[in-house]
């Protein structure tokens, strides 16, 4: 039997707070009926569609089971492979710091006694000088520890050929990719190509990556607390970091007629900031520019490329901006009807863009009421809306109802919180990407 050594953290109760949904509920459920088993966040998807007669999306499931294993009601687990995060029930008492062996033909997880985790703990940590963080594995901290006293530590920037960048997700990932052409500079983006970043948990190895890397780029936020997790424990002195929501004036999920996005419904309003805050291209050109600024620093030897570079693709961000502005003034005052989570605050509050949505942002911590639907349908008519729009990762029905009721087409709208392996495999990045919600825009009322 072929094992894997893995820490589990401490458990913790259940943060308040949370809404109480069907699909929170569901997933509740199935794994108190299913307390001794691990599965696939696809795998609950699969379960809990059979179970409800209005099945949420998967994106939805994605943040719930993120949410649980955030508040301690569920354990994430890797794969033999890496491959896939499995989630387990966490079972009530027990020490609070334990250790699991888990095979990985069979899943079956096996608790090892508690004095020998800490006589473990305690040696790792008094022979490599480690902090102890409760959420990072025993097998990264041995990884990390004989990462750092190898043949790698001491090289100069010549010999290693460029400097190494790693990103978290797909914006910041395509504008150092920009920034570091004509130069020896590697940069890695660690959730792959068309991925859901909210059920992403990162591996030893993207761990080694980032702690090895001479600039780490993330978004910051609840959905990558993981990155941070990173940053507190495995990062260096030599290694540079930037999140990119420090970079601008942060909006909150839920913003309300302030920014001119509508939310058709009162209650139980969530006030976090949204994260999606490369949506606006306005605020593409700051990232740009401060990814550049501290490029320079790292790499004095190429600062010229890099400034060079960052004008070029300023100058492309620049005539998107303007593109944006004149559909914001073509649209004008009309709602545009999104039958989805929303990503876009930073969009619309850039270009005074009206949305209308019956979901409170993108948190996943509320589903839409029917009051909400009927409220969006509604506006929609009175308008005169010619398409609704879904977001990429989500199954669309909720798009499809309201588009049926007043006879309108479905279209897709993109967060470019990742990208699909077809967008990879054609070279498309940011702008291209962007370009597909200013072409998908335009027809919100032809």
């Amino acid at each position: 039997m072929r094992t894997i050594l893995i820490f589990g953290g401490e458990e913790v109760k259940m943060a308040n707070g949370r809404y109480n949904t069907a699909a929170r509920e569901a997933i509740l459920a199935f794994f108190a009926s299913n307390p001794d088993r691990q599965f696939t966040a696809d795998g609950v998807f699969d379960e809990i569609s059979a179970l409800l007669t209005k099945a949420p999306g998967k994106s939805t499931v994605y943040r719930l089971l993120s949410n649980l294993a955030n508040d301690g009601v569920l354990r994430k687990y890797r794969d033999g492979t890496d491959s896939f995060t499995l989630y387990q029930l966490v079972r009530k008492g027990g020490c609070e710091h334990h250790l699991h062996m888990k095979c990985t033909s069979c899943g079956t997880i096996y608790h090892l006694e508690c004095d020998r985790s800490h006589e473990m703990l305690s040696h790792i940590f008094e022979q490599h000088g480690f902090k102890i963080d409760s959420g990072i594995s025993i097998l990264l901290l041995l990884l990390l520890a004989f990462s750092f006293i190898s043949c790698e530590e001491g090289k100069s920037r010549e010999e290693n050929e460029g400097i190494s960048i790693v990103t978290t997700v797909f914006p910041q990932y395509d504008f150092a990719k920009k920034l570091t052409e004509g130069t020896a500079a590697s940069v890695k983006m660690l959730i792959p190509a068309g991925s859901e970043a909210h059920s992403y948990d990162p591996t030893p190895a993207d761990m080694i990556a980032a702690a090895k890397s001479d600039l780490f780029i993330w978004v910051g936020g609840e959905s990558e607390a993981w990155a941070e997790k990173i940053i507190k424990s495995t990062l260096t002195d030599k290694t540079r970091g930037i999140a990119l929501m420090d970079l601008v004036t942060l909006l909150e999920s839920d913003s309300g007629h302030e920014h001119d996005y509508e939310h058709n419904g009162g209650e139980d309003h969530d006030h976090s900031h949204d994260e999606h805050v490369w949506t606006s291209p306005k605020n593409a050109i700051k990232m740009v520019y401060a990814i550049s600024d501290t490029l320079c620093e790292i790499d004095s030897q190429n600062a010229h490329i890099y400034k060079k570079n960052a004008e070029e693709y300023v100058a492309s961000l620049t005539q998107l901006d303007a593109e944006f502005e004149a559909l914001a003034a073509d649209i004008g005052s009309r709602p545009v009807i999104i039958g989805d989570r929303f990503p876009f605050v930073y969009l619309s509050n850039a270009y005074g863009l009206k949305f209308v949505s019956p979901f409170k942002g993108c948190s996943s911590h509320t589903e839409a009421s029917v009051a909400d639907m009927a409220s969006v349908i509604e506006t929609a008519r009175d308008n005169g809306a010619k398409t609704v729009y879904s977001v990429d990762f989500s199954n669309e029905k909720m798009a499809k109802s309201i588009a049926g009721e007043i006879s309108a087409e479905v279209s897709r709208l993109y967060s470019c919180h990742t990208a699909s392996g077809e967008d990879m495999d054609a070279g498309n990045g940011y702008i291209e990407i962007m370009k597909k919600n200013l072409t998908a825009l335009l027809r919100a009322y032809e």
